[in-house]
């Protein structure tokens, strides 16, 4: 399905008029600019025209009839990166509807029985129908059109011209299921194929593969969905092994984990991050936490079941530790192997309590003067970020 009620068209995603609205009615996420949501949704427009070029390649190795039209949207995402902001919004106009018909074709060519494509997007619509957390600042469920006068459009019906199976379907015919791991990675099944293939299987079909807690043995403890695990040979491993089993034939099924990530222990940045910053941590909507729970003592915090025992027990045994991570430029409480970070808030007062030390109290004057929260996803790093990590510099 390539659009719902409750989200942009396609025409609407590609030139940004959700975030528009979402500015004017101050519903951006907590912590972004409007400059930085506009950075976010470029980055998310050439990842989604590098799938279109993607499943093209693929088509074309199998055969088939690739997509059209891809290449122009990639020039044009270059030209709108290196315009200014006024230029930029004239070239994704211009090619809004260009990107609306490659958007349907590419559902339509999914290994799916059944492709969705709302009225919205096949008239070419710039509004969605409604906008939540709208009411009457939001013209919801009063678009102005009339789909008996476009039905005719040419817009109605090129989408849905091409709208059959444009791809080769390889339905897997036998799989092996591998658990992967830093002794058995993707080198080591590489060395395996052969034996696979003698077996009649044609797919793989793995654990996940982003990267995991440190010696995961399983791979569902994700602390990095961005990076193939360097435990099991990185991307270039995992580009000899799709190239071997294609010259056999063969393909890769791979397990992912979308509702759950590692969250103990020191790895997971995005998590720390969070933990750091609250709800304004730039990653706060990436996890399910409710901010705002019935106890009031919890609201805006989250609530981390990590202590083996008893919080005074751990206290007094000394099993609870200030630590630094100069790597990260950050404080937090040690317990074991896992790291609950110091709120930024928090560091002038914890560097100044029973602290008579003179450049202990500048470093703390420093932090007091800094903002309170240090991620950004998508863009260069924060002033905050930066600057927090030149003051802890001082105090090494």
């Amino acid at each position: 399905m390539t659009s719902t009620h409750d989200l942009p068209t396609l025409v609407g995603w590609w030139i940004a008029n959700d975030l528009r609205w979402q500015a004017q009615l101050g519903l951006l996420p907590a912590g972004m600019s409007e400059s930085e949501a506009y950075a976010r949704r470029m980055d998310d427009r050439a990842a989604l025209v590098a799938a279109f070029a993607e499943h093209n390649r693929l088509v074309l190795a199998d055969g088939g009839v690739p997509m059209i039209g891809v290449a122009p949207l990639q020039a044009a995402l270059e030209q709108a990166r290196a315009a200014n902001a006024a230029q930029a919004e004239v070239i994704l106009q211009a090619s809004a509807q260009d990107f609306a018909t490659a958007a349907t074709v590419f559902t339509g060519a999914a290994h799916t029985p059944l492709a969705l494509v709302p009225l919205e997007d096949l008239l070419g619509l710039v509004e969605q129908p409604n906008l939540p957390s709208t009411i009457d600042t939001h013209p919801n469920w009063r678009a102005p059109v009339s789909a008996g006068q476009r039905a005719h459009q040419p817009v109605m019906s090129e989408p849905t011209t091409p709208l059959a199976p444009i791809a080769l379907q390889r339905v897997p015919r036998a799989t092996v299921r591998l658990q992967l791991h830093r002794d058995f990675t993707f080198d080591h099944v590489r060395a395996l194929l052969d034996d696979f293939a003698a077996l009649g299987i044609s797919h793989l079909y793995t654990s996940p593969i982003t990267t995991a807690q440190p010696g995961s043995t399983h791979g569902y403890d994700v602390v990095d969905p961005t990076r193939v695990n360097p435990e099991l040979g990185g991307e270039p491993a995992l580009e000899r092994l799709v190239e071997a089993l294609h010259a056999r034939g063969m393909g890769l099924v791979v397990d992912i984990v979308p509702n759950h990530m590692g969250v103990g222990g020191a790895h997971n940045t995005w998590w720390l991050d969070v933990l750091e910053s609250g709800p304004e941590s730039a990653y706060a909507n990436f996890f399910d936490i409710d901010w705002q729970p019935s106890h009031p003592g919890l609201r805006n915090k989250v609530l981390a079941p990590f202590l083996g025992e008893n919080y005074a027990d751990a206290l007094a045994a000394g099993r609870l530790q200030l630590a630094y991570d100069e790597a990260a430029a950050r404080l937090a409480i040690a317990y074991y192997d896992h790291r609950f970070p110091i709120a930024l808030a928090d560091y002038p007062a914890l560097l100044r309590t029973g602290n008579t030390d003179t450049a202990t109290h500048a470093v703390a004057d420093r932090f007091a003067g800094l903002g309170t929260i240090r991620s950004a996803p998508h863009t260069s790093p924060k002033p905050c970020a930066r600057s927090t990590r030149n003051t802890m510099s001082l105090m090494r």
